[in-house]
């Protein structure tokens, strides 16, 4: 009897860690690049913005509010450039922090190579971390979708809610 209940136990516990680790590969497959993530966050001026992420470079676009949908930026080893109705210009990462916050996200989640998680109110919340950067993702495994990512950058909190994480066909 103490056997099969040891067992029980045993399994209950193998079985609950398997959901753990689908969470966490099902969390990092759908952050792995080449993804476009759209987000919104609200800052001192809420916006929605999508970000897509290459191996070598990343693409801003903003979509609210509606004066920022000219603005494109992009991001690899020269930099940040800023396009707006045709004019370029190299920019500051500080221009463009709040969005570059979630591309640190996604690349983090990625390379971190521990993950941490607890169940909150229905969603699975995984903790990455990797070189000081540390990534909170909220993931509803029964609908397969992220809904939150909040982001340390700068030491600065950034809280996106996710409207959609969608793999790039290249």
């Amino acid at each position: 009897m103490r056997r099969a209940a040891l067992f029980l136990l045993f399994a209950i516990l193998l079985s609950s860690c398997a959901f753990i680790g689908n969470s966490e590969k099902n969390v990092r497959e759908m952050l792995s690049y080449p993804v476009c993530i759209s987000a919104s966050t609200e800052q001192e001026i809420p916006f929605e913005f999508k970000i897509y992420v290459y191996e070598n470079e990343t693409l801003f676009t903003f979509t609210s509010p509606k004066t920022l949908s000219p603005l494109s930026v992009t991001k690899n080893s020269d930099g940040y450039k800023a396009k707006y109705d045709g004019l370029e210009t190299a920019i500051d990462r500080s221009a463009v922090l709040a969005a570059d916050a979630l591309d640190l996200a996604a690349r983090a989640v990625k390379v971190s190579p521990e993950c941490v998680q607890k169940t909150e109110d229905g969603e699975d919340v995984l903790l990455f971390s990797i070189d000081g950067i540390k990534v909170l993702v909220y993931y509803n495994k029964d609908l397969k979708t992220i809904s939150k990512i909040i982001s340390e950058a700068s030491d600065q909190l950034f809280t996106y809610q996710i409207l959609s994480v969608e793999r790039i066909n290249t």
